[in-house]
């Protein structure tokens, strides 16, 4: 278990076993512990990662060899329940800032990085902690991919704000921002103490349909299906995230809703041939279409 000073918990080694045997071909330790890892596997005989101050880590899948390592230098005292994901040529993070451990009224950042070398290609701070994981992939109408995050606090708050934005995927550039009724409860929705608890972050983790929507499950028990209607036909917003907790919702972007009463973990969503199915914390959704 890790020790770390600013959060207790995680695992300070990640280690690479073989896959037939089990045995056990290397070990590392990052910077910081890791937390609910999800190592990524670009195809290049590696395997990349993030810690839960926002470091990222690039291994030899073989070896377990440092590659490269890039720190989120003012970032070392932060948590977050957040992740990696990869897009075409970068690796992009959902972490947060400063000293902050994803409470309400502290800030997160998404950012991106080169997945040969490491090196930051852009950043967004945003207005609430990033405790999920980006989605990345096409929108509907657009030609380029995004790159899609939750903002939201964790629970222990009597007004947590929670909300979704999309980024251009090369420049960083802010696409779209929805901002999501307050949710008044220091837990989420039907996450009692009396109950088998869940504890869940603010998000499960987002995922972009291949119609180009957004979906993701809230602390409020909604099953939230985004898409922007007006794609391509309105001037270019300014290119920053808002920093205030209270932005608007841009013009044009829709969301629809189902109650599924309870809230979910990060990996919500499977999906196979007409089939979408959703966890929550004690059921199961299965959609056709």
């Amino acid at each position: 278990m890790g020790h770390h000073p600013s959060m207790t918990g995680g695992n300070v080694h990640v280690f690479g076993l073989n896959a037939t045997t089990g045995a056990k071909l290397w070990q590392f330790a990052p910077e910081v512990p890791v937390w609910n890892l999800a190592p990524l596997f670009p195809g290049d005989n590696s395997t990349v990662f993030m810690d839960f101050a926002g470091n990222v880590y690039k291994l030899s899948l073989e070896t377990g060899k440092q590659i490269w390592k890039t720190l989120a230098l003012n970032d070392q005292g932060s948590f977050s329940d957040g992740g990696a994901i990869l897009g075409s040529s970068l690796v992009y993070t959902c972490s947060n800032i400063g000293e902050g451990h994803g409470s309400e009224g502290t800030r997160g950042a998404v950012r991106a990085y080169g997945l040969s070398d490491g090196k930051m290609a852009w950043e967004q701070m945003l207005p609430s902690p990033c405790n999920s994981y980006p989605a990345v992939g096409m929108l509907a109408g657009a030609s380029d991919l995004s790159v899609v995050v939750t903002p939201g606090a964790f629970i222990g708050s009597l007004s947590i704000h929670g909300s979704v934005m999309a980024f251009d995927a090369i420049t960083g550039k802010r696409q779209w921002q929805y901002q999501c009724p307050v949710w008044h409860g220091v837990m989420a929705r039907n996450d009692y103490p009396t109950m088998a608890q869940c504890i869940p972050a603010h998000w499960s983790a987002p995922v972009i349909t291949a119609d180009g929507k957004v979906l993701a499950v809230r602390i409020d028990g909604l099953l939230y299906q985004l898409h922007d209607s007006l794609q391509g036909q309105r001037e270019s917003l300014d290119p920053a995230a808002p920093k205030d907790l209270n932005f608007e919702t841009t013009p044009g972007v829709q969301a629809e809703t189902l109650d599924l009463e309870r809230s979910s973990l990060h990996g919500a969503f499977a999906f196979a041939p007409n089939t979408m199915a959703v966890n929550t914390c004690d059921s199961l959704f299965v959609f056709r279409y």
